[in-house]
C-alpha cells in the first residue's frame, strides 16, 4: 500500500511537471523583438545601427506595452573608448549628446558635419585660410588625436613610363627635396604635357576628441608629429609608391619662439602683415613692403614669362638672410630651376672653380653690386666651410673681438683681420683659412642678362673690376654675418698657402711689357717692381719654368745627336 502510494505520488509530480513546462511560455514573459517595436514604432522601419536590436539599447522594456518613460540608451554600453574621448572633449564641456551629431537610428543618414553648426568661422587667424580648408579636414587641426598622410599622385600619359631608379637614384627608398627638384626638371624637359600631379592631403582623425584650440602651425611645418607617411604615387605601366621628404609637400616655417630670429622677424613684421584672412599669400603681398624690388622684378624675363614669383626663390621664413648664404647656398636657389648650370657653363674655363665661388647674379645681372667678401673657414678632405658663430662659442675672447669689430661701421683694417687670424689658428690649428667668394651684396632684381659680355675675362680678371674696389670682410654672428668694409689691401696679410683660391681674381695676366720693364730696371728698383705686380709673378714664374723645361728637352735633343755621331 505504501509502495502504490509512493509510486502513485511520483507519476502525479511527473505529469504535473510536464503540463507545468508546456505552459511555460504561456505564463512567462515572451521576449520583446525589433518587429514588436515596429508595430508601434513604424517610422524607424529599416533602421540600420550595427545589426542590433531596440532591447539592445532600450535595455528598460521588459514588456509590452512598456512604460511611458524611459531611461536614455547609453552610447557607452558599446562605444566605450570613444564616450571617453569624447567626454575630454569641448563639445562635451557645452553638454552635446551623441544624438546631435549622429542619426542614431539611421546611421547611413544625416549624419552632421562640423560646418553644420561651425558655418560662420571666418579663421581669421588662420595663415593662407582658403588653401588649409581646402585641402584639409577640421579634425586635421582640432582632432587630439590626427594623423595625416600626404599623397602625390603623379600621372603620366598612355604609353610614358619612368623608371623608379630614375627618380631615386641614391637607391634609398626616400624621395628627398634634391631628387624631388631634379624629378621635376625631368619632368618639364622630357614628360612637358604628358603628365599630372595631384596633392592630397587625407587626414585619419577621431572627431570625438575635438578640442577647441586648433594644433600649432609647427606640429606640421616643423615638429612634424601630426605627420606620419608621405607617398608618391607613380600611375603608368608600372604603378609604383615610393616614400617621400614631408617639406616636398608642407614646407619648413619657423616655430613662433624663433620667428623673432628670422629676417622679417627682426624688422617687426608680424605674421598678419602677410597672412591676412581670405588673402592668398603672392606677390602682391610682397610689392607693400618692396616695391622698387618689384618694379625692376616685373621688367625682367622671369616675370614676363612667368617663370617664378617672388617666394619660388626666397622663402620668407628664413632664419638666414640672403646676403648671409654662401655662393654654393645662392646657386642652389637658381638651379631648383635651372638645373643644368653646369653643362650650359662649359664654355667657361674652369667651370667648377668658377662655380665655387662665384654665384649666378654675378653675370647675369649686370646692376647687381658685387663686391668680394672673406671670411675664415675651415678646411676640409673635399671642401672648405665658413666658420660659424657657434664654432666661436667656446672661445669668448675670440667672438667678443669680432662683435667689436663687427661694430665699427667704418670698417677695419687687413692687420686687425691679420691678427685676429693668428689667434683663430692658435685655437682651432693650420686647417683655418682665409677663403672668399664673388657675392652680390646689393641685388638688382633683373637676371635677363644673356649677352656674350660676360664671357669677357677681364670683366673680373682685371685690376678695373667694380667689385675690386668692394671688399669686405664676413664676421661670423650670432644671428647671421656682419659684413664690414676692409681698408687696405688683404692680399699682402697672408701666405700664398692660405689664399690660393683667391689670389688671382681681381688680377690681369702678365704682358711683355711687364717682363720687358722687369729686366730693363736696375737692380735697385726693380724689387720695388716686383712688389708692385702683384700676383702676376705667379705668371712669370710659370713662363720661367715652361722657358726651363723647353732648354732642357732641346739640351736633351742634342745630346743625343752628338753620342750617336
Amino acid at each position: 500500500m505504501c509502495h502504490a502510494s509512493f509510486f502513485w505520488d511520483l507519476r502525479r509530480t511527473v505529469v504535473l511537471l510536464f503540463v507545468f513546462l508546456c505552459c511555460l511560455p504561456i505564463f512567462s514573459e515572451a521576449a520583446v523583438t525589433s518587429d514588436d517595436c515596429l508595430g508601434c514604432h513604424d517610422t524607424y522601419k529599416g533602421y540600420i545601427h550595427a545589426g542590433v536590436s531596440c532591447t539592445d539599447c532600450h535595455t528598460g522594456i521588459a514588456e509590452l506595452p512598456h512604460a511611458e518613460k524611459l531611461s536614455k540608451p547609453s552610447c557607452r554600453e558599446c562605444h566605450d573608448a570613444a564616450t571617453k574621448r569624447f567626454s575630454a572633449s569641448v563639445h562635451a564641456k557645452k553638454r552635446i549628446t551623441c544624438g546631435e551629431c549622429h542619426n542614431v537610428h539611421f546611421l547611413n543618414q544625416g549624419a552632421k558635419q562640423c560646418a553644420s553648426c561651425h558655418s560662420s568661422v571666418s579663421h581669421r587667424a588662420l595663415p593662407a585660410a582658403g588653401r588649409h580648408l581646402e585641402k584639409l579636414p577640421c579634425v586635421a587641426c582640432h582632432g587630439r588625436t590626427t594623423t595625416i598622410q600626404g599623397e602625390m599622385t603623379l600621372r603620366l600619359s598612355e604609353g610614358k613610363t619612368v623608371r623608379k631608379e630614375e627618380i631615386d637614384p641614391d637607391r634609398n627608398g626616400l624621395l628627398d627635396v634634391a631628387e624631388w627638384d631634379a624629378f621635376q626638371h625631368l619632368l618639364n624637359s622630357e614628360f612637358k604635357g604628358g603628365y599630372t600631379i595631384e596633392k592630397t592631403y587625407p587626414s585619419t582623425g577621431d572627431a570625438h576628441g575635438i578640442k577647441a584650440k586648433p594644433a600649432a602651425c609647427n606640429d606640421c611645418h616643423e615638429a612634424r608629429t601630426r605627420l606620419r607617411t608621405f607617398l608618391l604615387k607613380v600611375r603608368d605601366g608600372f604603378s609604383y609608391e615610393l616614400p617621400l621628404d614631408s617639406r616636398i609637400l608642407i614646407p619648413d616655417i619657423p616655430s613662433p619662439e624663433r620667428y623673432a630670429e628670422t629676417v622679417h622677424g627682426k624688422h617687426g613684421v608680424v605674421c598678419s602683415d602677410c597672412h591676412a584672412s581670405g588673402i592668398s599669400v603672392d606677390s602682391t603681398v610682397c610689392i607693400r613692403c618692396h616695391r622698387r624690388t618689384y618694379e625692376v622684378y616685373d621688367n625682367s624675363v622671369h616675370a614676363k614669362k612667368g617663370a617664378a614669383s617672388c617666394s619660388e626663390c626666397h622663402n620668407p621664413h628664413n632664419i638666414e638672410a640672403y646676403r648671409d648664404l654662401t655662393a654654393r647656398e645662392r646657386i642652389a636657389v637658381c638651379s631648383r630651376c635651372h638645373k643644368d648650370f653646369i653643362e650650359k657653363h662649359r664654355w667657361l674655363p674652369n667651370t667648377t672653380l668658377h662655380f665655387n665661388s662665384l654665384e649666378c647674379t654675378s653675370c647675369h645681372s649686370l646692376g647687381s653690386e658685387k663686391s668680394m667678401v672673406f671670411f675664415f673657414a675651415r678646411r676640409g678632405e673635399k671642401e672648405s666651410l665658413p666658420l660659424t658663430f657657434q664654432d666661436l662659442a667656446a672661445m669668448p675672447g675670440i667672438a667678443g673681438k669680432m662683435t667689436e669689430l663687427g661694430e665699427v661701421e667704418t670698417g677695419v683694417r687687413s692687420a686687425e683681420i691679420a691678427t685676429l687670424f693668428g689667434d683663430l689658428r692658435k685655437r682651432l690649428g693650420p686647417r683655418v683659412i682665409v677663403d672668399a667668394s664673388l657675392l652680390v651684396t646689393r641685388a638688382y632684381h633683373d637676371y635677363s642678362v644673356k649677352s656674350t659680355r660676360e664671357k669677357a675675362c677681364h670683366v673680373c680678371h682685371s685690376e678695373q673690376a667694380r667689385f675690386y674696389r668692394s671688399m669686405y670682410f664676413a664676421l661670423p654672428h650670432r644671428y647671421g654675418r656682419l659684413y664690414v668694409p676692409i681698408h687696405g689691401s688683404l692680399w699682402s696679410s697672408y701666405p700664398l698657402r692660405v689664399a690660393i683660391d683667391i689670389v688671382l681674381i681681381g688680377h690681369e695676366k702678365i704682358k711683355r711689357a711687364d717682363v720687358n720693364a722687369l729686366f730693363a730696371l736696375p737692380s735697385k728698383e726693380r724689387s720695388d717692381y716686383v712688389k708692385d705686380l702683384g700676383y702676376k709673378w705667379i705668371d712669370l714664374a710659370g713662363v720661367v719654368l715652361f722657358l726651363l723645361v723647353l732648354v732642357l728637352v732641346l739640351l736633351h735633343l742634342l745630346i743625343k745627336i752628338l753620342v750617336r755621331g
